[in-house]
Parts: C-alpha cells; sequence; structure tokens
C-alpha cells in the first residue's frame, strides 16, 4: 500500500514539473519568432538580411533556396528583407508566430507573406497602392529632360494626382483601421509629410494599445515637438552635441543672419550642394551670415568623414538619432532643407539654393 502512495505521489510530482517547465518554456517563447524563406533562383551561400529601421537585426544564409531567422521581438514590426548584392527587397511584418516568405529573384516585392495577421492587413492597403504606384512608375519612365517645358508640365501635374490619391488612400486606411500598428507605421512615416493638424487628427482616432506602441510614441513625440513653423515666425531655439561633444545652441547665433541647413553624409543632393554652399560661406560671413547645420546621420564616423571631404567650415551638430530633435521641431520630411533666420530672429525664407540664397543675403547684408 505503501509504495502505491509512494508511486502516486511520484507521478504527480512528475506531472507537476512538467507542468511548471512547459508553463516556463511558454513564458520564454511568446515573444518568438520564426521566419522560413522559400526562395527561387539564389545561390547557395547568398546572405538575406533583415533590418529595422536602418539598422540591420540578423542575417541568413539561402541554402538550397532556403533560409530560416529566429528571435524574439517586444511587439510586431515591420521590417526590411534584402539579398545582399541584389536589388532584391521587400518588406513584411514580423510578429510572434510561425511567418513564411516565398518569392523568386527579380520578383522579391510580390512575395507571397503567410502567418502575420498584420501582414494580411498590409497586403490589403498595398492592393490599393500598387496600381497608383505603377501608374507614377510609368509617368517618370515618360519625363525626359529633352522635353517640351508644357509637356513637362503635364506630366508632374498627372503625378502629383496620382500622388494625392495615394495619400487619400493611406489617410483612408489609417482611419479604418484604428487599432492597427500597420496604421500607426504608415502614420509615423508620413508626420512631417502631413504635417502637424492631420498628424494630430490622425493620431487622436487610435486606441490606447496603439498610442502606447513605439510607432505611437514616436508620433507623440513629433507632435510634443513640432511647432508648425511658417515665414514670418520667430525661430525655435535647441541645443545639441557638436563633432566633439560640446552643446552648442542655435540662439548663440542670435543677431546675425543664420542658415539652419539640414543634411546628411548619405544625401546625394545636399553633397552637390556644398561646394556652392562652401563659396556663400566664404562671401557673406564676413559680413555677418552663419551657417549651423543640423546632420540627420546616425553613424558619427561617416559624419565626421563627409565634412572634413567636402571642406564644411561652419558649425555642425548632430544627436546621431534616427528620428532628430530638431528635424522633428522644424517639420523636416526631406533632405536637403533650410530655413533662413534674419538678425532679428525671424524665419525669412525655406529651402534656398544657389543663387536664390545668394541673392537673399546680398539684400540682407
Amino acid at each position: 500500500m505503501m509504495k502505491r502512495i509512494a508511486f502516486s505521489l511520484m507521478v504527480v510530482l512528475v506531472f507537476a514539473c512538467n507542468s511548471e517547465k512547459g508553463q516556463k518554456n511558454e513564458s520564454r517563447t511568446k515573444d518568438s519568432y520564426t521566419l522560413l524563406g522559400n526562395l527561387e533562383g539564389f545561390a547557395d551561400s547568398s546572405m538575406v538580411i533583415m533590418s529595422a529601421g536602418n539598422k540591420p537585426m540578423d542575417s541568413a544564409l539561402i541554402i538550397d533556396d532556403k533560409f530560416k531567422f529566429t528571435g524574439s521581438i517586444k511587439q510586431p514590426m515591420s521590417v526590411y528583407l534584402n539579398v545582399k548584392g541584389t536589388r532584391d527587397f521587400t518588406t513584411l511584418w514580423l510578429e510572434p508566430s510561425e511567418i513564411t516568405i516565398s518569392a523568386k529573384r527579380g520578383e522579391f516585392r510580390q512575395a507571397k507573406i503567410t502567418g502575420s495577421e498584420l501582414q494580411k492587413e498590409d497586403d490589403l492597403l498595398r492592393a490599393q497602392i500598387r496600381p497608383l504606384r505603377f501608374k507614377q512608375d510609368s509617368l517618370e519612365q515618360l519625363l525626359k529632360p529633352s522635353m517640351e517645358p508644357l509637356e513637362q508640365q503635364n506630366l508632374i501635374k498627372s503625378y502629383l494626382k496620382f500622388e494625392k490619391q495615394e495619400d487619400s488612400v493611406y489617410k483612408a486606411f489609417i482611419a479604418d483601421y484604428k487599432a492597427s500598428l500597420v496604421s500607426a507605421d504608415i502614420l509615423n512615416i508620413y508626420k512631417t509629410t502631413w504635417g502637424k493638424a492631420i498628424t494630430q487628427t490622425l493620431y487622436d482616432g487610435f486606441t490606447k494599445e496603439v498610442k502606447n506602441s513605439t510607432y505611437g510614441k514616436a508620433i507623440s513625440e513629433y507632435l510634443a515637438l513640432n511647432k508648425a513653423l511658417k515665414i514670418g515666425d520667430p525661430y525655435v531655439d535647441f541645443t545639441m552635441a557638436d563633432i566633439h561633444g560640446v552643446t552648442q545652441q542655435l540662439s548663440d547665433s542670435e543677431g546675425k543672419v543664420v542658415l539652419l541647413e539640414f543634411w546628411a553624409s548619405w544625401c546625394g543632393p545636399c553633397r552637390a550642394e556644398n561646394p556652392n554652399l562652401v563659396n556663400t560661406y566664404k562671401t557673406y560671413q564676413p559680413k555677418g551670415f552663419e551657417i549651423f547645420a543640423v546632420s540627420l546621420d546616425i553613424d558619427k564616423e561617416d559624419w565626421l568623414a563627409a565634412i572634413e571631404k567636402d571642406n564644411l567650415p561652419w558649425l555642425h551638430v548632430s544627436d546621431l538619432k534616427e528620428e532628430n530633435k530638431a528635424g522633428l521641431i522644424y517639420g523636416v520630411n526631406g533632405i536637403p532643407d533650410n530655413f533662413l533666420i534674419d538678425e532679428n530672429g525671424i524665419v525669412i525664407a525655406r529651402n534656398l539654393r544657389g543663387e536664390q540664397l545668394n541673392e537673399a543675403l546680398a539684400k540682407l547684408l
């Protein structure tokens, strides 16, 4: 009898331990994901890179047309996949589940993705956007420098019409899918393009969970910082570290004409404009002109190398973050961009380049 009791107790303990072990395993894996890839047309050992926010997260090799990623995430997120050394890329929604992506070389953007609920929502949106993008791409191919000006203008008008329709599709999706991280991701991408008023209205419709997501918090920060500056408004002061880590303040240049310049080492048009800006600086700096340059770089070495290579003699600052604080304050949605501030601290022009900037400075100084 005692043996039976002992055996029964042992069985209970084993099941209890196994149950506890299962609960621990479940706890450890509740945030885990597995991404399985079936890719045709790629050589063995081709590398697939997964990135988020312009930062690599992981990489895997394609072997026999397959690759695999495993890991854990605190919340679902949009990631970027590309095959190194090729133009094949796509985005997908990563969440705690088993996700499969199937694609052929050269057709990566048409990949079939299953296993992600957020991806289903994203696919619905893409289905509406795809024909508009196709029309825009077709118009871009038709646009030639040799065209008559009127013909160019008509093509550009048509392009902007489809771009406006695309914006309307995005805004309608966000309004309809208030509890979706896909909506929050879109609004986070377009917040500076659409401006503070529209962003605030769309953000206010989000659920509490979406507002507390990484994307929701980024939008909230923009809404808190952005001042929706217009020509004729006083400039907004801020502080940021220079190339030596010393804190610099925009207001230190008060009393002078200041060009608040937004740029980055990776921005081709910015770098192309730098020689013109250097000549302008040499001409007008002795007369009371200063440049306060804010870089949107996140890699300090790239930033410093570009300053040295382009021989940029003015003051440079950056917070080396994905979303630059000054850029959010001033609503910068693309670079190069700049704000010309007169000696009284009033924003008198935006995005002046080359001769336009020289003419403005000639009048002011």
